[in-house]
């Protein structure tokens, strides 16, 4: 849908009055930016002058938050390694004993192998958490840039008339 005046715009939004922008609601309105026309757009940064505020704090609470949700799960995959390390050197102690039985050395070698599988789970686990965190970083990134782009845009192009 195409929002060409400010009442169905704020109606989309649910807000009766610019100052009821909140953060939450300004990340809506980031998202239907073009949808907006150039005119609204206007309109609506002349009743904001705190956008670029929260488009910076935005940013900085996403920084924050993907350091912390990196850190954590840094933390979670150091300590499944831990265990991981601790259970493969127990079966390495386990089978350099010399009385075990064929039988025996083909369940320490059974469960030497699930580690390994166990290891490249946890390797394509982590990749995969990665991957999905960066691919939110560049959408979120994109989104910023285009509202600012759109601001300095419609800037330029106000000067201009």
């Amino acid at each position: 849908m195409r929002y060409d005046s400010e009442e169905q715009l704020k109606k989309k939004l649910k807000i009766d009055s610019w100052r009821n922008l909140s953060k939450e609601k300004f990340l809506d309105y980031i998202a239907l930016i073009p949808n907006v026309s150039e005119e609204i757009q206007l309109k609506v940064l002349e009743n904001l002058p705190e956008c670029l505020s929260f488009t910076k704090d935005l940013t900085e609470t996403m920084k924050f938050q993907l350091e912390k949700i990196v850190d954590e799960n840094s933390n979670t995959t150091s300590s499944v390694i831990k265990s991981l390390d601790a259970i493969q050197k127990s079966l390495d102690s386990f089978g350099s004993k010399p009385e075990l039985s064929n039988e025996d050395l083909r369940y320490i070698i059974d469960k030497q192998m699930e580690l390994a599988k166990m290891y490249i789970e946890l390797s394509k686990d982590d990749k995969e958490f990665l991957d999905k965190i960066w691919s939110g970083v560049v959408t979120f990134g994109v989104v910023v840039l285009l509202f600012i782009g759109a601001i300095l845009g419609l800037k330029k192009n106000d000067n201009e008339t």
